[in-house]
């Protein structure tokens, strides 16, 4: 199981730096995923795939920074989308083996 995450770009003619992001969970990577994303968590083997030009707590982050770490990625979630983020973690610890 894995958590993707990327951002949409709105308002993009008038130069506005106005974005959502998009998080989902899947349970395999597609050539897409791995293209598109700007975060890719590997929630069964706990560590991060990927990290690039993600906006976190205010400062972009790129893979090799050391304040990017898989937990670190994981607790923005988590705090951002408690209850499903929760429920993930839930489901993961007690079924390893789900994804």
């Amino acid at each position: 199981m894995f958590i993707t995450s990327y951002y949409l770009f709105k308002d993009y003619k008038r130069n506005e730096n106005l974005a959502d992001e998009t998080v989902s969970f899947v349970r395999k990577l597609r050539d897409s995923d791995l293209k598109r994303s700007n975060v890719i968590l590997d929630m069964k083997k706990k560590e991060l795939v990927k990290c690039r030009s993600f906006n976190l707590y205010g400062k972009i982050v790129n893979n090799g920074d050391t304040d990017v770490t898989y937990q670190r990625i994981l607790d923005y979630f988590h705090a951002q989308h408690p209850q499903e983020v929760g429920s993930l973690i839930t489901l993961m610890e007690s079924n390893p083996n789900n994804a």
